[in-house]
């Protein structure tokens, strides 16, 4: 990982080692689980959920490591203009899709002066804060062209591309830990709604308000895909 063929070689992406002890640590000096496997699994009560929650966390540091996404906060290196007018519009430099929908939606609500009133993430829907406020904090508008008073815009960033066999078995292994806590991070590039090929996305999963680095990957090309699982030659 972090070759600088990949996102996180190519921007610097921060991500920290594996404990991998085999062990979840408990606060306050207390005894160490020695068989982490067992709070996935066990029954529990809604009042447990925020302690259960750490423990989680906890027993993803044995597995993978953290990153930091805090690169998010990026700025897409093209400014976007905003309808007709002339002023222009900072959007984030990364999207971030659920594994149901192809589509990150941002809707952006402005003031008359071309300000932004608020912003929004539609979907992924239920996006964890912890992420939602990063890619939200990079959008920006240079505010100088009249508007109308709550004029609201919709941009969206559509993920396109084939999940490699790989990367699908990582998801699967992973949704026992993070459930549907996981994510798929990758370079937007364009919010007009247009599907351009994705490329080297990562793929993330979050407990306690941490992000884990499952997996980064190269999507299949669309026309090798087609080619290996559905023609006569098996893709010969």
């Amino acid at each position: 990982m972090g070759t600088a063929s990949t996102l996180v070689g190519r921007y610097g992406i921060r991500v920290s080692g594996i404990r991998g002890s085999g062990e979840i640590l408990i606060p306050n000096g207390e005894n160490p689980v020695r068989n982490p496997d067992k709070i996935i699994d066990e029954p529990s009560f809604g009042i447990e959920d925020l302690g259960r929650e750490k423990l989680l966390a906890e027993r993803a540091r044995l597995v993978y490591p953290t990153i930091d996404t805090s690169f998010l906060r990026s700025s897409h290196p093209k400014k976007m203009r905003v309808g007709m007018d002339e002023d222009k519009l900072s959007m984030p430099h990364f999207a971030v899709y659920n594994l149901d929908s192809p589509v990150c939606s941002i809707n952006v609500n402005f003031y008359d002066d071309g300000s932004i009133r608020d912003k929004s993430i539609q979907a992924p829907k239920n996006l964890l804060d912890c992420l939602a406020s990063r890619i939200l904090s990079s959008i920006k508008s240079a505010g100088n062209a009249h508007r109308v008073l709550n004029d609201i815009s919709v941009y969206e960033s559509r993920f396109c591309g084939i999940l490699p066999n790989m990367a699908k078995d990582k998801i699967k292994e992973a949704t026992r830990l993070f459930k549907d806590q996981i994510y798929i991070v990758a370079e937007a590039q364009n919010w007009q709604g247009e599907s351009v090929v994705t490329h080297d996305p990562l793929i993330i999963g979050v407990r306690d308000n941490t992000s884990f680095l499952v997996s980064e990957f190269n999507c299949t090309p669309i026309e090798d895909y087609v080619r290996r699982e559905f023609s006569t030659d098996g893709g010969k």
